[in-house]
């Protein structure tokens, strides 16, 4: 599980860990998909650091065909940053690329 700078989370990373505030205080269970909201939340709680699960961008996959990612993006280009919407766009991602 990699540990990076809170600076380069991103929303849609999911937590390896827990992350823990002052007071020995659960912020964010492990297990939970990053938000927009979790991360200026943890910033404001003065977390630098959080284990996520490895990486593995839509992109690298080799059998997703680039107009399929380019078609999610103008569906859900008005939606902006929603772990619901961030969830439906993976749940799209995979029904499409299914053969």
């Amino acid at each position: 599980m990699p540990q990076i700078e809170l600076t380069k989370a991103e929303p849609g990373m999911v937590l390896a860990a827990d992350v823990i505030g002052p007071g020995d205080k659960v912020l964010v269970t492990a297990g939970s998909e990053l938000s927009g909201r979790h991360i200026e939340l943890l910033k404001t709680r003065d977390v630098t650091k959080v284990d996520i699960h490895e990486i593995t961008s839509p992109n690298e996959s080799s059998n997703i065909d680039p107009k399929l990612l380019e078609m999610m993006t103008q569906r859900f280009r008005e939606n902006g940053d929603h772990p619901f919407i961030n969830e439906l766009k993976k749940i799209w991602l995979k029904k499409a690329t299914k053969k």
